[in-house]
């Protein structure tokens, strides 16, 4: 089983979102997490860090663990440790270094139904506004 960590950053009601390219190697040209694989010897926080460095060219600090999700999809199965913080950089600072994927931006509930994205993303991304993270 893979694990993986994710990160939500957010900002009033709104969770920020990464536009796949359309040859990522899953769920290509969808809006989803921000996050990846956790390597050998690294602890989840360790990974979410390290992804949001290569992702964004961020530090990450406050995050917190919101919850772990056991999820199954047509890449196999997976753990996946969520970890959210409030957003503190604007959308032009983070496209300015954002390294992966071809866009991001911010989603409230109302505009999921608008996007392309994975149900298990939409049920964690969902899961998070509705519990009004702080």
């Amino acid at each position: 089983m893979k694990q993986v960590s994710a990160y939500i950053l957010h900002n009033n009601n709104h969770v920020l979102l990464m536009h796949r390219t359309f040859n990522a190697p899953t769920h290509p040209g969808y809006w989803g997490l921000f996050g990846g694989k956790i390597e050998s010897g690294e602890t989840p926080e360790m990974a979410v860090k390290r992804e949001a460095q290569e992702e964004l060219g961020i530090n990450l600090e406050n995050v917190k663990l919101f919850k772990t999700y056991n999820q199954e999809d047509r890449y196999g199965k997976q753990i996946r440790y969520v970890f959210t913080g409030l957003l503190v950089f604007s959308l032009e600072e983070l496209r300015a270094n954002q390294n992966e994927g071809q866009d991001l931006n911010l989603f409230s509930l109302d505009d999921l139904n608008n996007i392309k994205i994975s149900k298990n993303d939409l049920e964690i991304v969902k899961d998070v506004i509705k519990n009004k993270v702080q």
